[in-house]
């Protein structure tokens, strides 16, 4: 045998990046390209939640800094133009586009459907590259 993979079902060869563990999105990004993607995402959700804070006269503690770069939040502002519950459109395209580009990555290019829960396996991505990133030492809200 040639060592090559091949799918019973299509006849064509499959990715050998597809026998990752299950909590890696099926990989256009390496994990590394994710966690740099994921630190410029969290480094602009940070910005912007001092933005938003600025923007709507709020005080630091009336946003949840644990919250800033949960999947939920980053998924709202990629999709809707909303960070936690604010509209965003009149924030720097330089803060809102890190994050875009974060979750599209993750997302393996794949549009989202539209007002669709997060998937399982992309909530475990998630929480995969932020204790890569951070490391596994304090109980995290990255959900």
């Amino acid at each position: 045998m040639s060592g090559r993979r091949s799918s019973h079902r299509t006849g064509r060869r499959s990715d050998p990046r597809s026998t990752r563990d299950s909590m890696t999105p099926p990989a256009t990004h390496t994990p590394t390209e994710l966690m740099t993607l994921f630190v410029a995402a969290r480094s602009a959700a940070l910005a912007l939640r001092l933005w938003i804070i600025e923007r709507y006269g709020l005080t630091a503690i009336q946003l949840d800094v644990a919250m800033a770069t949960t999947l939920p939040q980053l998924d709202a502002i990629a999709r809707f133009d909303r960070y936690y519950g604010y509209n965003i459109t009149p924030a720097p395209v330089t803060l809102r586009e890190p994050i875009r580009t974060y979750t599209h990555a993750l997302r393996c290019g794949r549009q989202p459907r539209s007002h669709a829960e997060i998937p399982q396996a992309l909530l475990r991505a998630h929480r995969r590259i932020v204790r890569l990133v951070e490391g596994p030492s304090r109980r995290r809200h990255h959900d």
